[in-house]
């Protein structure tokens, strides 16, 4: 039976150069690929503040609504996503697709006009580029949102923040991104 016993070891015979933290490590890119669903999500209705518009009906406080309507003021959505999208460490997202859901079934056709932006108290802070899409009553849309992916990178969240009003379900698969990125290992 075999027996192994740790004990000194003989000096080198040549001394060991030390090798510096990290030297000779190249990192490793890998592609990866993940659905990302909102940590919350609400209306900002101009002059109003946050959550003050239809909030017991359809998807309730969370649904996003964008443009105006009657005496509704401008209204602004936002879905906040937290950390999510930077603790994955992204170098780079190849591609996003955001799927949004209609919240009403009787809701005529209108665009949602998406953009990356900050909570505040005085709304959404829109950023950067656009992207849009057609959505009707209750069905489901996508939308590709790559080239909002420098504010999502940096923890922003999405705005429907167009004139055309309508709205979008916060919760569940709505909102939810579906991202292909590239880290490093």
């Amino acid at each position: 039976r075999p027996v192994y016993v740790l004990g000194p070891a003989p000096a080198p015979a040549t001394p060991i150069p030390p090798t510096p933290p990290g030297a000779g490590a190249t990192p490793i890119a890998l592609t990866r690929t993940a659905v990302i669903t909102p940590t919350w999500s609400g209306t900002h209705r101009a002059g109003r503040g946050w959550d003050q518009w239809n909030t017991g009906r359809y998807g309730g406080r969370s649904d996003l609504y964008q443009g105006t309507t009657g005496a509704s003021g401008r209204l602004t959505g936002l879905a906040d996503y937290g950390d999510a999208i930077p603790a994955l460490a992204p170098t780079t997202i190849t591609e996003a697709t955001l799927t949004l859901t209609g919240n009403n079934p009787n809701q005529p056709t209108f665009t949602a006009t998406i953009r990356a932006a900050a909570r505040t108290p005085d709304g959404p802070a829109p950023t950067g580029p656009t992207a849009t899409a057609a959505l009707t009553g209750a069905a489901t849309a996508q939308a590709d949102i790559t080239a909002l992916a420098a504010g999502l990178m940096t923890g922003a969240g999405l705005a429907l923040a167009g004139d055309d009003y309508g709205a979008a379900l916060g919760t569940g698969a709505s909102m939810s991104i579906g991202i292909t990125y590239i880290t490093e290992a």
